[in-house]
């Protein structure tokens, strides 16, 4: 029933990568818990003592590597890797960038559009709900 891509696929799927990106999730998940900790304290919510944040900040420490776990990953899985002979292909970095960058700047001029109009503090957006600029 499977195709020999999937065949393919299954055969150089790197499994300690699936494991690094699970434990990347899970301190992910982790990191973003310990947020309210140090809210509380900024915010003043009323339960914020110095143990509360000693803690809290404690907590996030731990849990922070979650960020260069999935920025190494994404570099991992960007590289062509060794094959059965041994030898990395060679990369050509020219294509390499001519695939990449419409991919990210794209997505990326998009999003800065709509933030300028609609979320930048002064922008038409809150200067119609009524809401000043802070800056």
């Amino acid at each position: 029933m499977g195709t020999d891509r999937q065949t393919s696929m299954m055969d150089t799927r790197l499994y300690h990568l699936d494991l690094i990106r699970l434990a990347a999730f899970i301190l992910l998940i982790c990191c973003h818990t310990c947020d309210p900790f140090n809210a509380a304290a900024t915010y003043g919510a009323g339960i914020a003592t110095h143990e509360y944040t000693l803690w809290g900040s404690i907590y996030g420490a731990l849990v922070r590597p979650c960020v260069p776990l999935f920025v190494m990953l994404t570099g991992a899985l960007l590289l062509k890797h060794k094959g059965v002979s041994g030898s990395a292909p060679s990369i050509d970095m020219k294509a390499f960038y001519r695939k990449r960058i419409p991919r990210v700047l794209l997505p990326f001029v998009i999003w800065s559009a709509v933030y300028y109009v609609c979320l930048w503090p002064g922008s038409l957006c809150w200067r119609r709900a009524g809401r000043r600029s802070t800056g």
